[in-house]
């Protein structure tokens, strides 16, 4: 369709005159000048346009939509000012030519290309027509605004101003933008040298509402909203036209397929797009509002606006039983809804909103509760203590409430710390009470109690044992509201309080007791409750509920029964004999009755023990002494044993009672009963013989008469476990009884005492039986070697030390070795030499053989002094400075003094020849080996022990068998040593021979440097001087 663009424009001149300064406001149309944005995304809209984009370059912006092509009419719109085809069409969204004029703020001549009309608009309303333009596909219109006010002296803007505002709109725009649209799915842009982005809408209809997906991708970042929109028409003759609301869909964490409805932050009221006007709701509100000519405020006295706040209030109205049918009326939903104080200052929008919402919570079942039902506001109760909430179900809350109707809980997801708000309105505006525990304990009467289950008692007491301020004494706070109030199940059914107040003396006490098994006449708690746990922890603990005394009940009509009986009167008492026990011990328990001491007492003397024979099972009343608690190395330790008495099997599970009692879990002794204390009075000494003139007493608990029970049987019926047992249990345990010592005196004050070594009875029996497994044979203790012991055995030196089990071989041989180092004061090593020297002769008679035989010795050293007087005088200050010789008391006498210098290294450098080899003094051999340091092994053989100072020179070096025969034959004999020593000072030759036997009349020399001559004469001599 040709359109003549010169006959509207020259119809234009004629209707706004030749000069159109006047219309220059229509560039100043919004504050924000980029608003034009939205004016082209309403003309894309009413075109019906699907698709549109924004193509932003350096000097102008280009738009492109799919939309319907322009007519004549449009033409005339768009150059026109008000004169637009939508004045009269309020379902489309705004005026065209005055909202299209707002891109004057950017162009002087805008272009429109579109079908086969291209033209451009100059001077606001001046058509012309311009060159075609080749339209991108698949758009059917394309707008071109060249960024050409550079040069206007009124509106001046430059193309990179006006470049960089658009660019930041584009930026802006939000996938929202697109929400309430009906034929716009896409909007694109793209900015030049930067960033791009696209919008999608996807809409799925639904009968009561549509669901839509926004999508926006914006420099390949992504992201989505999905909302419910729900939607109310206008009356007659509006009709087409709506009014919306929108929720915002989000889904549950760790739900992918599930969603629910939450707040949003902002919510600005939307004319098709947002407007510059905040509701502070939770959801977004869309309707055809008549808007200030610049579309950014919507004038509130407006009757058409205010006829579509109405409109509006009752859309929210049906949308809340929408969302209810839909499953999504939760606690998130409801804090979307107008419930703020906050909101009412803006009342001709939100006021409407907040009293339809209220007023639904008060007609329809609408709020969501704790059994995940609805209700109305006025059958509704709310509690921020979840446990108060699952003690009382909503057939209880009604009961306890007497309501004629219904009373539910409001959910357990609303609370005060969580959701203040949403808290504060149900009790504030909707009036809905809180039931606080004490609230709740006021409101308990002894007609809802009397109906409650068992059960629902243990839940109570559970959920009072948290709440201590309701059941309290009075004292530093107000007694509890419980104290005195009926809410005690007793056995008879019966709802008692637990305590009340004397009238005479107003003291507290108890009216309710705990269960008991014996008859008494005051109330008990009923035991089906009290067996549970939780409910005897607050009965017990905290509300220090106690059991009657029953102490004297027991003593007198259970304890009597078993002192004496007949045959027949045996078997009534076994047949009620777990009663019987059930009732000794929770007066045994009841250490609070003044009567429980005696009652202890009379347990310990009565025969009141069912127990049965280790041989022939028979049945009897004993005791506590006069049995065991049963196990499996009782039952073999007593097999047999006809005077060995168990408890019963089916009572040993009073091991606490019948321990405290005396019942013995171990085998006892058959004397003395001092020996009980033995382990707490360990150097006690007891008494054996009190008599005048006669007196015997034991040293550290010691009886030679003591004897364990049944300990003969045992061994006389020995076997490898029951070896074991007595080893570990009873020789070990008892190992200081075995022996021990007596005093004998005729004096009271034992001042002219003698001791005596004894075995008592145990320990003969254990010293004379063959009772030890050895891999080979029984034998007795005395016998045995450590390490023929079974590896059950726990073997302990007191143990052993008392029945006199052998060491083994390698320890025998071990104790030897010490024992000559403690006789002959030498080392280990030299003991050892000596022990196989003394074990094997043969030995001794090949070491002859080899002395004896001659040997190509090597070089003996040479060391002489260039300065014999001077050497002489340093020697005798080093003798002068050296400590004195000193010894500790231990074990044996032991040096602990040492000389100033190493004596070793001094005899190494003396006696190493020219061939770096080192020589005995004695043999002159070579050492018979190195160290792993490469030093050649020898010892330092002091001359003579006899001198006082630490002096480093009198010292031998001497190879192990040389040193072996100096310390342990020539040293022992005090003449020859003598001689030895004193025959020093006279030689001239260093070559001093001296001769002693060692055997079969062997003579052996011993051999000096010159140096070190020197130094042991200058050390005699001058040690003979100081003497004189």
């Amino acid at each position: 369709m040709t359109i003549d663009f010169e006959k509207i424009c020259s119809e234009n001149i004629k209707d706004y005159g030749e000069k159109t300064h006047h219309l220059s406001f229509l560039g100043n149309l919004y504050a924000d000048r980029t608003h034009f944005i939205y004016e082209l995304l309403q003309n894309a809209e009413d075109a019906k346009a699907s698709e549109i984009n924004f193509h932003l370059k350096a000097h102008c912006l280009e738009v492109s939509h799919n939309g319907r092509l322009f007519n004549e009419e449009d033409v005339r719109g768009i150059c026109g000012v008000g004169d637009g085809t939508k004045s009269e069409d309020l379902t489309q969204i705004g005026t065209f030519g005055i909202g299209f004029k707002s891109v004057y703020g950017y162009t002087l001549k805008p272009e429109i290309h579109c079908g086969d009309n291209h033209f451009c608009i100059e001077h606001y309303v001046r058509p012309h027509q311009i060159a075609v333009r080749k339209i991108p596909k698949p758009f059917s219109t394309l707008f071109v605004f060249p960024f050409d006010r550079e040069n206007e002296e009124l509106n001046q803007i430059t193309s990179q101003e006006a470049f960089d505002e658009i660019s930041d709109r584009l930026k802006s725009l939000g996938i929202r933008t697109l929400l309430f649209l009906k034929n716009l799915e896409q909007i694109s842009f793209i900015i030049e040298g930067g960033s791009s982005g696209s919008y999608l809408r996807e809409n799925e209809e639904h009968e009561t509402h549509s669901r839509v997906k926004v999508i926006g991708q914006k420099n390949e970042e992504e992201v989505d909203e999905q909302w419910l929109i729900f939607s109310k028409s206008l009356p007659d003759p509006y009709h087409d036209l709506k009014t919306e609301i929108a929720f915002h869909l989000k889904t549950k964490e760790g739900k992918k397929n599930s969603h629910e409805i939450v707040p949003i932050q902002s919510s600005l009221l939307t004319v098709f797009f947002p407007t510059d006007q905040e509701t502070h709701l939770g959801f977004l509100v869309q309707g055809p509002f008549k808007t200030t000519p610049a579309r950014d405020n919507i004038p509130k006295q407006n009757e058409w606006n205010k006829n579509l706040v109405l409109v509006i209030r009752d859309l929210l109205s049906e949308t809340l039983h929408v969302v209810k049918d839909l499953g999504l009326l939760s606690v998130s939903f409801l804090e979307c809804l107008p419930i703020r104080d906050v909101l009412l200052h803006d009342e001709w929008l939100v006021g409407p909103l907040y009293e339809a919402t209220k007023n639904a919570f008060e007609v329809s079942e609408l709020l969501p509760t704790d059994d995940g039902s609805f209700t109305r506001s006025c059958n509704a109760k709310i509690s921020r203590t979840k446990d108060l909430r699952s003690l009382i179900n909503t057939h209880q809350l009604t009961e306890m409430l007497l309501s004629k109707e219904k009373i539910k809980w409001i959910t357990g997801h609303i609370t005060r710390d969580k959701n203040q708000e949403l808290y504060d309105y149900f009790e504030d505006h909707l009036s809905i009470e809180e039931i606080t525990p004490e609230k709740f304990a006021g409101k308990l009467s002894e007609v809802f109690l009397a109906q409650q289950s068992d059960e629902w008692f243990i839940q109570l007491y559970e959920f009072l044992s948290g709440q201590n301020a309701l059941w309290r004494a009075a004292g530093n706070y107000k007694e509890g509201l419980l104290r005195r109030k009926p809410f005690i199940k007793c056995q008879d059914d019966m709802i008692r309080p637990p305590f009340e107040v004397e009238k005479d003396t107003h003291d507290e006490v108890p009216v309710v007791f705990l269960p008991v098994k014996t008859e008494v006449d005051v109330p008990l708690v009923k035991w089906r409750i009290y067996h549970n746990q939780k409910a005897k922890e607050f009965l017990e603990r905290d509300l220090r509920l106690n059991k009657p005394d029953i102490c004297a009940e027991v003593m007198q009509n259970v304890l009597g029964k078993f002192e004496s009986h007949s045959e027949e009167e045996f078997k009534s008492l076994k047949e009620n004999y777990q009663d019987y026990v059930d009732q000794i011990s929770e007066a045994f328990n009841l250490v609070i009755s003044p009567q429980n001491s005696e009652l202890r007492r009379r347990l310990m003397s009565t025969p009141w023990i069912l127990s049965r024979n280790a041989k022939t099972g028979d049945e009897k009343f004993l005791k506590a002494n006069a049995v065991y608690l049963a196990s499996a190395e009782l039952e073999q330790y007593f097999r047999d044993n006809g005077e060995a008495w168990f408890v019963c099997e089916d009572y040993q599970h009073e091991r606490t009672i019948l321990t405290e009692l005396g019942v013995k879990h171990s085998p006892g002794w058959m004397h003395r009963q001092s020996l009980f204390y033995c382990n707490k009075y360990q150097s006690a000494k007891i008494d054996l013989v009190v008599e005048r003139g006669s007196h015997r007493r034991g040293l550290k608990c010691f009886d030679p008469d003591a004897e364990v029970f049944g300990l003969e049987h045992a061994l006389k019926n020995i076997t490898p476990g029951l070896s074991v047992y007595i080893w570990n249990e009873i020789a070990c345990k008892y190992s200081k009884f075995i022996r021990g010592q007596i005093e004998t005196a005729t004096r009271q004050d034992f001042s002219n005492a003698e001791t005596e070594d004894l075995v008592s009875k145990f320990g003969k029996l254990l010293d004379s039986t063959k009772w030890i497994k050895t891999k080979t044979e029984w034998k007795v203790p005395s016998e045995c070697r450590i390490d023929e012991l079974p590896r059950e055995f726990k073997v302990e030196d007191k143990i052993v030390d008392a029945l006199g089990i052998k060491p083994s071989d390698s320890e025998e041989k071990q104790n030897r070795i010490i024992e000559l180092q403690e006789v002959l004061g030498v080392n280990q090593n030299d003991a050892s030499f000596i022990m196989e020297l003394i074990n094997e002769p043969s030995r001794l008679s090949e070491l002859q053989l080899v002395l004896k035989k001659p040997s190509t010795k090597p070089p003996f050293p040479e060391r002489s002094s260039k300065n014999p007087e001077r050497r002489s005088g340093k020697v005798k200050e080093q003798q002068e400075r050296a400590g004195s010789r000193s010894y500790e008391t231990r074990e044996r006498s032991v040096r602990v003094s040492q000389p100033l210098e190493d004596s070793k290294e001094y005899l190494r450098d003396l006696y190493t020849n020219d061939d770096d080899k080192m020589i005995c003094q004695m043999c002159e051999n070579e050492m018979p080996f190195r160290l792993l340091n490469g030093k050649y092994y020898f010892e330092a053989v002091q001359v003579n022990d006899n001198y006082p100072e630490e002096v480093y020179q009198l010292n031998l070096a001497l190879c192990p068998v040389c040193a072996a025969k100096y310390k342990y034959i020539l040293k022992k004999d005090d003449a020859a040593l003598e001689k030895f020593v004193s025959s020093l000072d006279g030689i001239e030759s260093p070559s001093f021979i001296f001769d002693f036997s060692i055997e079969n009349g062997v003579n052996h020399s011993i051999r000096f440097v010159e140096l070190h001559l020197e130094d042991v004469r200058t050390i005699l001599n001058n040690h003979l001087e100081e003497s004189v």
